[in-house]
């Protein structure tokens, strides 16, 4: 079974507990002030401002009375019980708070507050106390630093700023898109770009350094959400990968989308992550390959995060196949085929018809001006055409009545399409009142770049062609002796190879230079010969490989050049002995391997091998029970694919072979879960028929206990 962590099982009162922070009855604002610049003030104006029909109770240093309401100077003062306290006075302060919240039965808060994980050190210690204090009193908090949380269907704005309005979901506008951001400001981007299509958005919340409520909390709580219908998540760190990987799973057996955008890609970026929240990131294509692999949709850009978070609302099942383009122009054409190829979107090849002309791309030229309604009956041949999977429609800008009746042309077709069709006008003024009135009546997935739409749509599609693969039963694997802890040497790493089926050199390891040669004359002339020590992975690096040894005298020889070389390089060096095998006949060099994050569980790599695998970096980081027909498919997707396919005359590589070892390194990681790390470098691929062999072998171990 493929790794689905840890996750714990969310209590009643947890779950009770989230539901009192984002549908209240009673909110208490605590740090109410006269002061129209005080935070206190600021977001009970908000509160009140976003209609919040529920009790409203404010707290303060001075009795007073705040935009028509009493403040009250302490919480005994206050009913017990209210739902949610929206926390506004600085950090050090808060940790009593907590504790009166706690007293009074308070059931969620939001602290605004900045100064904890984000400072280093000291303020995590504060951090984690303050979580501590809370969930031990069976308070949950969301944040610190933190921006607060939008229900527009529940009208409460609890936000340490306005926003601009966006379409409400409910009748007329369907259910909405819920954001679920580590980041305020990233929250309110992907808000603000969303209402301005209008595109209706359930929820806002900024989860901020998630001392205690986290996003696994809130995605599982929201997914049974009837007023939402897909995610968009910003994370810089995902603490709980088990329980968000299943909140994922939950999402998308309800049909809606989880798009996410995770930065740390780069060591900048990773930098500047934990100095915003404190969070350490980790691997950035381990996490994504795992979180891809439950069924997120994860992306790069906000720009994306928006975009798709649009499409996957307005059509949850994302196309598996390539996509049909009807244009004006020429030009648009050769652009968007040139793009579809960057991106690794197919534009298929329509299925012939009688007497049919249509071709994809397909330029309409001049014709629509004269037959504007030819854009729909183009789209409805395209899109009933089973080589595709979605369609992009994209038009120049000729103002109305011509660019509403090209629109019209194909609203009867999104009714019932199960097939994505996203809409492009090519221009970037503001569109006509009658156009985008049937923009928003028809709830049109509308662009105004080609370039931008056609990305949007090749990340659908990779997200629909990956659902659309299953997952590969482990084999039954021959027993293996258990490893010490640590970095095994090549030669038992090697046995633990050939005990799973696949294939190593001929040979065993010497103690002694006479073994050495009945090793040698054993498996027959050329030999190699190679130090054994656990402490050296790297054993080129420092001579300790003797290539094309010829005869007795030459392994001799070898023996004590190895031997010398290392107490020269390595004095004191503790050696296991020198491994002799069979020279192998040359080949492709590919990499295979398999990495366990403590977190994230397994994944295997393929990748371009030899010596120059770490400046090519020419790799593929995959799920671990992958079937070995998209492992295949995968290693097609390298640089080095056009070896592999056979090059300038050469014969194509065994593929297949290399796929069948890197589901048995698959299968061994997921099975012997001390496994921490295998690298097979090179694996030689020989020519098509003929097989595979595995050179050399790290593996390396953890204590489980």
């Amino acid at each position: 079974m493929p790794f689905t962590g840890e996750p714990r099982e969310p209590s009643p009162s947890a779950r009770s507990a989230v539901e009192r922070l984002i549908t209240p009855r009673s909110v208490v604002v605590v740090g109410g002030s006269t002061r129209p610049e005080a935070l206190g003030n600021r977001v009970l104006r908000g509160l009140i401002d976003g209609g919040f029909d529920g009790e409203i109770h404010v707290l303060g240093r001075r009795a007073a009375t705040i935009h028509g309401l009493p403040c009250v100077t302490s919480f005994d003062d206050l009913p017990d019980g209210i739902d949610l306290a929206l926390l506004t006075m600085p950090s050090a302060q808060l940790g009593d708070v907590v504790d009166s919240c706690v007293a009074h039965h308070v059931g969620a808060a939001v602290c605004f507050a900045s100064g904890f994980a984000e400072l280093g050190e000291e303020g995590s210690r504060h951090q984690e106390e303050l979580g501590r204090r809370a969930r031990t009193g069976g308070l949950r908090l969301l944040g610190p630093n933190c921006f607060g949380l939008l229900n527009t269907v529940g009208r409460l704005s609890a936000l340490l700023a306005p926003m601009p309005p966006t379409p409400v979901p409910g009748p007329g506008h369907g259910p909405g898109v819920a954001i679920i951001a580590q980041s305020g400001g990233i929250g309110t981007l992907v808000a603000g770009g969303l209402g301005g299509r209008g595109v209706p958005v359930s929820h806002l919340i900024a989860t901020g350094n998630e001392a205690d409520l986290g996003l696994a909390d809130l995605l599982e709580y929201l997914a049974d959400d009837e007023h939402t219908a897909a995610f968009a998540v910003y994370a810089e760190q995902i603490r709980e990968p088990g329980r968000f990987l299943r909140a994922v799973r939950i999402a998308q057996d309800r049909r809606k989308a989880v798009v996410l955008l995770h930065p740390g890609r780069s060591d900048r970026a990773r930098v500047a992550v934990q100095s915003h929240t404190g969070a350490l990131a980790g691997d950035h294509s381990l996490m994504a390959t795992v979180a891809r692999r439950a069924g997120a949709v994860v992306v790069d850009t906000t720009e994306e995060l928006v975009d798709l978070a649009q499409l996957l609302l307005r059509f949850p099942a994302p196309p598996a196949k390539g996509a049909g383009v009807i244009t004006q122009s020429g030009a648009i054409c050769a652009i968007v085929t040139d793009a579809a190829q960057t991106l690794g979107l197919d534009l298929p090849e329509l299925t012939p018809e009688s007497g049919d002309q249509v071709r994809n791309p397909l330029d309409l030229g001049t014709g629509s001006i004269s037959d504007p309604m030819i854009i729909g009956k183009a789209a409805e041949r395209i899109l009933t055409d089973p080589a595709i999977g979605s369609l992009l429609v994209s038009n120049p800008d000729a103002q109305d009545p011509l660019d509403s009746v090209w629109l019209e042309s194909i609203v009867p077709l999104l009714a019932g399409s199960a097939k994505p069709i996203v809409y492009v006008s090519q221009n970037e003024a503001e569109p006509p009142p009658g156009f985008h009135r049937l923009l928003l009546d028809h709830k049109v997935v509308f662009h105004r770049s080609p370039e931008r739409a056609l990305r949007a749509l090749a990340r659908a599609t990779e997200a629909g062609a990956r659902r659309a693969i299953g997952r590969r039963e482990p084999g039954a694997l021959t027993p293996a002796p258990s490893l010490a802890t640590g970095v095994q040497p090549e030669w038992i790493g090697k046995q633990l190879l050939r005990q799973i089926g696949i294939p190593v050199p001929e040979g065993s390891l010497a103690r002694t230079p006479d073994e050495a040669v009945e090793i040698a004359e054993r498996i027959g002339y050329p030999v190699v010969a190679k130090i054994q020590s656990a402490a050296l992975s790297h054993k080129t690096d420092v001579g300790g490989v003797v290539l094309s040894i010829a005869d007795a005298d030459e392994v001799r020889a070898a023996w004590a050049r190895l031997h010398s070389g290392i107490a020269r390089v390595r004095p004191g060096l503790a050696v296991d002995g020198v491994l002799i095998e069979r020279m192998s006949a040359p080949g492709l060099e590919l990499v295979i391997g398999a990495k366990r994050d403590p977190r994230w569980g397994p994944v295997v790599m393929v990748g371009a091998g030899g010596v120059l695998v770490e400046v090519l970096e020419d790799i593929r980081l995959l799920p671990a029970d992958l079937p070995e027909s998209a492992l295949a498919e995968e290693m097609l997707r390298l640089k080095a694919a056009r070896i592999l396919r056979g090059y300038r005359g050469g014969a194509p590589a065994d593929i297949a072979a290399a796929a069948h070892v890197a589901a048995l390194v698959g299968d061994l990681v997921l099975a012997r879960p001390e496994i921490t790390e295998i690298d097979i470098n090179p694996l030689i691929v020989f020519p098509e028929g003929h097989g595979v062999i595995a050179l050399d072998a790290l593996v390396t171990t953890a204590d489980l206990g």
